[in-house]
């Protein structure tokens, strides 16, 4: 979050109309370039890893989950097309996981443990390792950022990025020739 505010911040309406890509306003450097290339790294372990249980199923649905690693290796290919297409005919993906961020990343990341963390140790009797600042400390500032996170990530988040969802939905158009364009263009 720090970061998109930053990037807001400093380069305004410009950052809206680059397609969602912040790399794009940044000036050519090797710091860039690098960013870029984790990127690209991040986004093709993060597809794996997303994709693996879709292919699993896919993988029974048509009866070969028995088969060697590079036949239905293969036969994952038509369905990576499929996404594919899915990905470039409905471009609006970024909204999307912008509202599934703001639901899901912020509890499954900060509220979830935090509120866990304080339910479960009430007191310093059940803990293996003493905490070296009070239990009352940490739970109090466990508080805070489990109710800053509700407050800022879904509550603020999820209200801006389901507006943008439906700001999206309006200029939308199948496989469209440029999308997101500036309009002083």
């Amino acid at each position: 979050m720090p970061n998109a505010v930053t990037v807001y911040h400093t380069y305004g309406m410009e950052a809206l109309y680059q397609g969602a890509n912040s790399f794009a306003l940044f000036p050519r450097s090797a710091a860039r370039d690098f960013g870029i290339i984790m990127m690209t790294l991040h986004q093709a372990v993060a597809f794996g890893l997303f994709a693996g249980p879709l292919f699993h199923m896919f993988e029974k649905m048509i009866h070969i989950h028995d088969k060697p690693f590079w036949f239905r290796s293969l036969a994952r290919l038509p369905l990576c097309g499929f996404m594919l297409l899915l990905a470039v005919a409905f471009p609006f993906f970024g909204a999307v996981n912008a509202i599934l961020g703001a639901f899901t990343t912020s509890f499954g990341t900060y509220i979830i443990p935090c509120v866990a963390y304080n339910l479960a140790f009430n007191s310093t009797d059940n803990m293996v390792k003493q905490p070296k600042v009070s239990l009352k400390l940490i739970k109090v500032l466990n508080w805070a950022i489990a109710l800053f996170v509700i407050v800022g990530g879904v509550g603020m988040g999820g209200y801006t990025s389901i507006k943008g969802f439906i700001r999206q939905i309006e200029e939308f158009d199948y496989f469209a020739p440029c999308y997101q364009c500036n309009p002083e263009l």
